[in-house]
């Protein structure tokens, strides 16, 4: 990216895949005074291409951690639900867990990039 914004590299390696490199920057508009409440805190992009989002959560045991959804045409539900904890050895490393997609209840709304 080169607007000169800050962008973190997320790098995503599975069986029988090739590597995919994704670039995530701060969604700058989280904060304006027209987005909604369920803005997400950093926007994901491929390829220059914005294709899912993160946001700061903060667990029941108080713990914070980041919760993401990327759009995977090779992925069976077509999306990626993983979330990131931090690594308690080493700052700016997290550790993923992945999770399957849950099905969307009717009053949710779709992913608002």
């Amino acid at each position: 990216m080169s607007d000169g914004k800050e962008f973190y590299n997320l790098e995503i390696n599975f069986p029988f895949c090739p590597k995919m490199e994704f670039y995530v920057s701060t969604n700058d508009l989280k904060n304006s005074p027209d987005a909604k409440a369920s803005a997400p805190d950093f926007l994901v992009s491929y390829s220059r291409c914005r294709v899912g989002a993160i946001w700061k959560k903060t667990s029941k045991s108080n713990s914070e951690y980041l919760s993401c959804e990327i759009i995977a045409p090779m992925h069976s539900n077509g999306k990626l639900n993983f979330v990131l904890f931090p690594d308690r050895d080493v700052i700016g490393r997290f550790n993923v867990s992945y999770s399957e997609p849950m099905e969307k209840k009717p009053t949710e709304e779709e992913i608002p990039f």
